[in-house]
Parts: C-alpha cells; sequence; structure tokens
C-alpha cells in the first residue's frame, strides 16, 4: 500500500507539475504577445521635417498604462502622452481603449485642438468607466511649424488620489 501511495503521489506531482509549466508557458506567450500589440501602438520615431521626435519606452511591469500617439499629419503635428495609473495588464487594457477613441477623435477631425482632445477623452473615460474610476493623466501639444506655434492642454490625476497607496 506504501509503494502504491508513494507511486501515486509522484505521478499526480509530476502531473500538476506539468500542467503549471504549461500554463505558465501559455501565460507568458499571451503576455509578450500583448506587449508587442501595445508597444506596436505607438509611433515611430520622426527623423525628418520640421517637427523630429525621438523616445524610449521602459514600463515598470512586462506591460504598462502608458501611451504616445502622434498624428500621422505633418504639420501642425498633434502628440499626445497620456500615463493611466496602475501597471501590468489592467493599466495596458484602459490605454487600448483610450488609443482607440483618440485614434477615431483625431480620424474624424485631423486638426483638432489640444484643450478639446483632452476634454474629449476625459468625458468618454468618464462615461465608459462610471462603476470604477479610472485615472489618466494626459498631455497633449499641437506643434504647427508654419506658424511657429505650440499649443499644450493637460490634465492629471486629481490631487490627492493617491494619498491612499
Amino acid at each position: 500500500i506504501m509503494v502504491s501511495f508513494f507511486r501515486t503521489t509522484r505521478v499526480r506531482d509530476k502531473f500538476e507539475r506539468d500542467y503549471f509549466q504549461s500554463r505558465y508557458e501559455r501565460i507568458s506567450q499571451e503576455l509578450a504577445s500583448a506587449k508587442n500589440i501595445h508597444e506596436r501602438a505607438f509611433p515611430r520615431p520622426r527623423t525628418a521635417g520640421d517637427v523630429r521626435f525621438a523616445y524610449s519606452y521602459r514600463p515598470m511591469s512586462q506591460i504598462g498604462g502608458d501611451y504616445l500617439f502622434a498624428s500621422s499629419v505633418d504639420s501642425p503635428v498633434l502628440i499626445v502622452l497620456l500615463d493611466v495609473s496602475g501597471h501590468g495588464i489592467p493599466a495596458a487594457l484602459t490605454v487600448n481603449r483610450l488609443q482607440g477613441e483618440l485614434m477615431q477623435m483625431v480620424g474624424e477631425n485631423p486638426l483638432i485642438g489640444p484643450a478639446e482632445l483632452i476634454a474629449a477623452l476625459d468625458r468618454y473615460t468618464c462615461l465608459t468607466s462610471p462603476d470604477q474610476p479610472v485615472l489618466v493623466t494626459g498631455i497633449a501639444a499641437c506643434i504647427d511649424p508654419v506658424k511657429n506655434t505650440v499649443r499644450i492642454a493637460n490634465a492629471g490625476h486629481p490631487l490627492g488620489a493617491f494619498d491612499r497607496y
């Protein structure tokens, strides 16, 4: 009976180890795919033209709640930087929703101003997340080299939002 018990235990332990190892590998692959999708949404650095920029993205965890957007219009150029509170997959999913709304707004109105854009993103966030507050810091800049102007609007986490963390 003891030999049978130890063999059964050993087989069960191997089965559990193999099962959890395969689950871990699957989750790791899905997370790597999510990271790839998230980072492909970022614009390519601009090395030519009147408005040029480069950046480096290093999230705290494997995937994060940060996003950079640059309009495809050459002039003026709209650049938006968003930072969703939190880290990991929940923050990245929130950024993905905001990215879709941002792309739609700029697609429908390529000359949207920074203040109008930030206000619209705030409305969208409040309307789509009524049960669970989503805290986002954002800055939008419209750079117009023809007029030699830069217009900036920003909004952020309310004061004291992180006092409890």
